[in-house]
């Protein structure tokens, strides 16, 4: 036989004591029976008209203030207006004759990066490689990777 100390005798008492009253509680059933059901369609119509009343009056407080309530799908398109303007040119660029807007229109390469592209052309002469772009500051293996495909030195791709 299993043998239990007084402490646990305890919590054994009370965990049957609660099970006894729950089960009880459950078949009993609620008292006084079931509740009756309520009819929400006279509050459902009161908040329709309330809520319409309330958008009306804040609408009319954001034309006074000249607000417009933030449109996400509006950010969205802002958000693919940027990265259609960053697209990469169609044609190669000839990296010895760019200019900065020329520059700027490759992938990963803004007017810091195409200002120190025309500074280091004009310190060092023109370009006699493609990989001589990693001399130039803020270009480092990934963003030549990058663009790469898109230059060219003189006539031909390098």
């Amino acid at each position: 036989m299993i043998t239990l100390s007084k402490s646990e005798k305890q919590a054994l008492l009370v965990f049957t004591s609660v099970l006894v009253v729950a089960y009880g509680v459950q078949w009993l059933g609620p008292a006084g029976g079931a509740a009756p059901r309520f009819d929400y369609a006279p509050a459902d119509s009161l908040y329709d008209v309330l809520a319409a009343d309330t958008l009306v009056r804040t609408t009319e407080t954001e034309l006074k203030k000249n607000v417009r309530p933030p449109k996400t799908a509006e950010k969205k398109n802002r958000r693919r207006k940027k990265s259609i303007k960053k697209l990469p040119p169609l044609k190669s660029i000839d990296i010895n004759s760019a200019t900065k807007n020329d520059l700027v229109k490759l992938p990963h390469i803004g007017p810091v990066t195409a200002r120190n592209i025309l500074e280091y052309r004009r310190e060092n002469g023109p370009f006699r490689s493609i990989r001589d772009l990693l001399k130039v500051k803020r270009i480092g293996p990934k963003t030549l990777e990058k663009i790469s495909p898109f230059l060219l030195i003189g006539d031909t791709l390098k």
